[in-house]
């Protein structure tokens, strides 16, 4: 498979203080790769450097080998790279068909036309009610967000970025704080689009880790133990050590 996302020895330093330190990735085309590591091991800050959120004092970020050095979050997106956050973002004020509506025209440079023309607008609303009848949240499309509940704004959240038609999606924690079924709804969304785009996770959860990805990266202290096959993680000294535990292991 062609690589579709990289970085190149991404470093962080913060007043003399390595958050990050030479941490080189290659995402694949249609492949779900696992980020995992201990709190702290620097996972976030990889996405925010990636996303745009955060300029690293070294290294480079790469999307189909064009240098994103230049492009800003909104200018990042909009080539295809969408991620999530650990907190839902969503408008509570509008219903889950305006939420998707608007992030189906953002992607076409018209997200603030909100009352564009007609036609716009409608093929806009045509987009979102397909995504969100081949979700959990199918029916409801009249609802206003804020009346979800906590797990469906995760969903509703996911489907906001998928609405954007990511190259590369980055999701960060997807399932945190949710039930088992409710992790089910979400992961389900992400398995539906296999192959379709790349998708990095961070994820806790070691039992979706494991299910759901190709590959398994493993950070800690800002560094990059490995990046490999579920299995050969599983058999990984360092990775052991510092993150998954001997018994977490044997049980994944």
């Amino acid at each position: 498979m062609s690589v579709l996302l990289s970085t190149r020895e991404l470093a962080l330093q913060v007043g003399g203080l390595s958050i990050l330190t030479d941490v080189s990735l290659e995402l694949r085309a249609g492949e779900t790769l696992g980020l995992i590591g201990p709190n702290g091991a620097g996972k976030t800050t990889l996405f925010n450097i990636i996303s745009g959120l955060t300029r690293p004092t070294g290294g480079q970020v790469l999307l189909q080998g064009q240098d994103l050095r230049s492009l800003g979050p909104i200018e990042r997106a909009r080539q295809g790279l969408v991620r999530s956050f650990q907190t839902s973002r969503i408008f509570p004020e509008l219903t889950l068909l305006q939420n998707l509506s608007l992030a189906v025209r953002i992607k076409k440079d018209c997200g603030y036309q909100w009352w564009g023309r007609k036609a716009a607008r409608a093929a806009s609303q045509h987009a979102a009610q397909a995504l969100l009848e081949h979700s959990a949240l199918a029916g409801r499309g009249h609802q206003l967000a804020s009346a979800l509940s906590y797990g469906e704004q995760r969903i509703l959240d996911v489907l906001i970025a998928l609405a954007q038609q990511p190259r590369v999606l980055l999701l960060d924690e997807p399932t945190a704080g949710l039930s088992e079924s409710e992790s089910r709804d979400v992961m389900a969304l992400v398995h539906a689009r296999r192959g379709q785009c790349a998708v990095l996770l961070i994820s806790h959860d070691i039992d979706i880790v494991f299910q759901e990805c190709d590959r398994i990266a493993v950070l800690s202290g800002g560094m990059l133990l490995t990046c490999d096959t579920p299995e050969a993680v599983r058999q990984h000294a360092g990775a052991r050590q510092a993150y998954l535990g001997e018994l977490a292991l044997e049980t994944v």
